[in-house]
């Protein structure tokens, strides 16, 4: 079981010299893959908190500590800011404190040259983390011409720097035991499975809509239905191309990824596997590309998702050319449409109903329903 992102037990804190405690009793657990807004007014300790959770509290700032703090299974008093920062990475309100180099690049650069990574590794760490959060025109530009957005995210990819640069390996290393996953449990989503699945769906989602009654969506399935030859053939010519059935994360956004260990790159940490599926591999780019379209507002042929795209497949540029490749990948996100239902369907079954909100619950419709578009991404 994967360690709490951050877990805060009694926590207090006092700076030096002051007369009363900044914290007191902070209880806090929060877990991989959360999303959480800190709340309060100015000077109520949302600053010192999170200083606390890179070890600027109290290993800079001084001062008195009591209680516990870890932040990835390790303990903020006994590790300083240059450890954490291996786990954590903090973004300030005011980014351009926090810059320190002339140009973007040397500042993405700057954390990976302190803790000697490779001038090969840093590069490629650069252009990869550049081209995710689409920065990669800005690399040189000065850090003094850039907005506070441009700022905001040019701190945000020097914390993320060697974060997204193993997924792809990560799939091919593990190939070799897709069979033991399949053996233990972990859900088959091979295309030679998947028209099977496709019926499973349909079938789960038609109980759905029967429960909530709603007729627009009966039309809806009736019109996905229609689609069970097409999607046949896409299974059939997925199972025809080269590579390896593996691990599918299945839930592969900026949330479930965690900043690696920099001196060692091949221990990325992705969280939260929940939900991961054996499938063809280029299936786990569905959700990652489809959050980046919406994140940045782009169009499908935008150069950004190109540039995202082929960077995973150059981890797999010795199986085909490219072209064969992209269109491999167009064709394995098509089928994980119905992966990623079925992993709605899991999710929504093992939850309160009455605390579904309406989003929620309609997923594996949405993602059902985007079969129907032109596009090889959405409903993810």
């Amino acid at each position: 079981m994967a360690e709490p992102a951050l877990r805060v037990r009694g926590f207090s804190y006092r700076y030096p010299e002051a007369r009363d405690d900044a914290l007191r009793g902070i209880d806090l657990r929060i877990e991989p893959g959360e999303f959480v807004v800190l709340a309060g007014r100015s000077g109520s300790g949302k600053s010192t908190l999170l200083r606390a959770a890179c070890g600027l509290v109290p290993h800079f700032h001084g001062g008195r500590v009591d209680g516990e703090l870890e932040v990835a299974g390790l303990d903020a008093s006994s590790h300083g800011p240059a450890e954490l920062a291996e786990v954590v990475g903090l973004v300030a309100q005011e980014p351009e404190s926090q810059v320190v180099s002339t140009t973007v690049r040397a500042e993405i650069e700057l954390p990976l040259e302190l803790r000697g990574i490779p001038p090969a590794a840093r590069a490629r760490a650069v252009e990869e983390v550049s081209l995710a959060l689409a920065i990669d025109g800005l690399q040189e530009r000065a850090t003094d011409t850039l907005s506070g957005g441009e700022l905001q995210r040019v701190a945000l990819a020097a914390a993320l720097a060697a974060i997204l640069a193993r997924y792809g390996e990560l799939q091919r290393d593990f190939a070799p035991q897709a069979g033991a996953a399949l053996a233990i449990g972990v859900a088959d989503m091979r295309p030679q499975v998947m028209p099977a699945q496709f019926e499973h769906a349909l079938a789960s989602a038609g109980r759905s809509v029967a429960d909530r009654g709603r007729g627009g969506a009966r039309g809806v399935l009736r019109q996905v239905a229609t689609l069970r030859g097409t999607y046949r053939s896409w299974c059939e010519r997925l199972a025809a191309t080269l590579g390896a059935a593996s691990l599918d994360h299945n839930d592969l956004h900026p949330w479930n990824m965690l900043v690696p260990r920099l001196g060692e790159p091949g221990r990325v940490r992705f969280y939260d596997w929940g939900d991961a599926v054996i499938a063809r591999p280029f299936a786990a780019m569905l959700v990652p590309l489809t959050w980046t379209q919406r994140r940045l507002a782009v169009g499908l042929h935008a150069p950004e998702l190109a540039q995202i795209r082929d960077a995973y497949l150059r981890v797999f540029s010795d199986l085909a050319p490219h072209p064969q490749l992209v269109a491999t990948l167009e064709l394995a996100c098509r089928v994980g449409k119905v992966a990623r239902a079925l992993t709605w369907t899991r999710a929504i079954a093992q939850s309160d109903p009455g605390q579904l909100d309406e989003q929620y619950a309609n997923a594996p419709l949405a993602c059902l329903r985007s079969l129907l578009d032109p596009s090889y991404l959405g409903g993810a």
